[in-house]
């Protein structure tokens, strides 16, 4: 995947970070996103509905 492709080429509109089984308390590591994002239109959405299953 090439995502910050997609977000520098602003090939999406937003990008949504989901963790991958990690639990309730699994902090998405979303920071590096959000950098990437910097200075475009993407939105970055965190995606943590573990406790919701």
């Amino acid at each position: 995947m090439e995502v910050p492709t997609w977000i520098r080429e602003q090939i999406v509109d937003a990008v949504i970070v989901a963790g991958a089984g990690g639990g309730w308390n699994y902090r998405l590591p979303i920071e590096a996103y959000t950098e990437l994002a910097a200075g475009t239109t993407c939105k970055i959405v965190a995606q943590n509905l573990d406790g919701f299953r």
